[in-house]
């Protein structure tokens, strides 16, 4: 339907604001599904300034997470280096945060994962909580894990003891932040995810593989249509098994 919308768009004309935030959404959308090479043709107006400044820098940290998920990880960071810090709310600034601590884990960066989650979620269960925060918390959890298996690799104890202290930390606001919506209905089968994958990622902590919260986490995902977990989540399950 987005897709379709686009298209009459395009074809009988729009307001540039409402426009680029309509591309913004699109492509938001298709960077879920995983469908990454559809959306660079919709994204790529905004970023060449068509819309205003809200949308383009809002663009920019969606197609940042884009060029993470591929691997082009200099792409990733032409985008983020050209966020403006000041272009948002705290609720909009978290956008930009999650891509920038998406690039970070994807590039081992954890001291900079650290500072900016501690620095996004100090105070964040006396507010309401914004979308993204769940998947910032998330990738939090999944950094420490990647950081504990470096150094048990390297034989840094201290290291250990430090990123499963945050993992355990980060781990209960997330679960506080969706237990809290329960009573209502939930906060919906994303979150869930999200938590799922970051409870599994424990046993990483731990150093103790356990292949069935992976293949349950596998399951959540496969049935959100979200290619690029989905993945990640069957590495770790071979990973478990192996």
């Amino acid at each position: 339907f987005g897709r379709v919308g686009l298209e009459l768009a395009i074809r009988y004309g729009w307001n540039e604001r409402i426009g680029s935030q309509f591309r913004s959404c699109i492509v938001d959308a298709l960077f879920e599904l995983g469908r990454y090479e559809e959306a660079e043709p919709i994204a790529r107006p905004v970023l060449a300034g068509a819309g205003f400044h809200h949308t383009i820098q809002w663009m920019g940290t969606t197609m940042a997470r884009v060029a993470v998920a591929q691997g082009r990880l200099e792409e990733a960071h032409r985008l983020v280096d050209h966020i403006d810090p000041t272009w948002s709310t705290w609720e909009e600034d978290i956008f930009a945060i999650v891509a920038m601590v998406d690039l970070a884990r994807a590039e081992s960066r954890f001291a900079f994962v650290t500072s900016a989650v501690e620095a996004t979620v100090e105070g964040v269960l006396d507010r309401e909580v914004v979308s993204p925060t769940w998947g910032l918390l998330g990738l939090g959890v999944g950094a420490c894990a990647d950081r504990i298996v470096l150094a048990r690799r390297r034989r840094r104890p201290a290291d250990v003891e430090a990123a499963a202290e945050q993992a355990d930390r980060w781990l209960a606001i997330l679960r506080t932040v969706v237990e809290r919506p329960r009573a209502e209905g939930g906060a919906g089968p994303f979150a869930e995810a999200i938590l799922a994958t970051a409870e599994a990622e424990m046993s990483r902590v731990r150093g103790a593989p356990d292949p069935p919260p992976w293949a349950e986490v596998v399951e959540q995902w496969a049935a959100l249509s979200h290619p690029f977990q989905a993945a990640y989540a069957r590495l770790r399950l071979a990973e478990a098994i192996l």
